[in-house]
């Protein structure tokens, strides 16, 4: 059984979901601040600028975290296109993949 559904009726319910996405949206934000701010305090938080846009990002350094070098601004590599990153490093490998 289908219910036809006034359009003034539809209009109220989307401004009602848009509203509560906005509010959940806020608290988000929110949250985000504090988890960051509180990472920060105890630092845990590498703070690299992006090479490409000069976006200063902010990078959590907590265990079982995975961590990217692609910055989420504008999708390049965050130190440059070939950096080597410490867990490269560790592995052996420099600049361009080769080994010395």
């Amino acid at each position: 059984m289908t219910k036809k559904v006034e359009k003034e009726e539809f209009d109220k319910f989307v401004q009602e979901v848009a509203h509560v996405i906005s509010i959940m949206g806020a608290d988000i934000m929110k949250m985000q601040t504090i988890m960051y701010n509180l990472l920060d305090e105890l630092d845990k938080v590498e703070k690299p600028i992006c090479v490409s846009c000069k976006e200063v990002l902010f990078i959590p350094i907590v265990k079982n975290v995975e961590r990217s070098d692609v910055c989420p601004s504008c999708g390049e590599n965050i130190y440059g296109a070939e950096q080597t990153t410490f867990e490269s490093w560790d592995e052996g490998e420099t600049i361009g993949g080769e080994e010395e």
